[in-house]
């Protein structure tokens, strides 16, 4: 694999886990607040962004993997 899309790779997955991390702290502070509405709310996009960083993870995969670099 090229240096250079290893290295953005990995960036975007590091960026990704930020994001997450911080989604859950943010999470776990609104339940702490005890703020229903907001949890929960908070719960969906939490999920939302989950499910669309493992669709992108899987997808990266996939090139990785079609252009021999994985």
């Amino acid at each position: 694999m090229d240096c250079a899309v290893r290295s953005g790779v990995q960036l975007l997955q590091y960026q990704c886990i930020a994001i997450l991390y911080n989604l859950k702290v943010l999470t776990a502070q609104c339940k702490l607040e005890k703020c229903a509405q907001l949890c929960w709310n908070m719960q969906q996009i939490l999920g939302d962004v989950e499910n669309k960083y493992q669709a992108e993870h899987e997808r990266i995969r996939q090139w990785l993997q079609e252009n021999d670099m994985l």
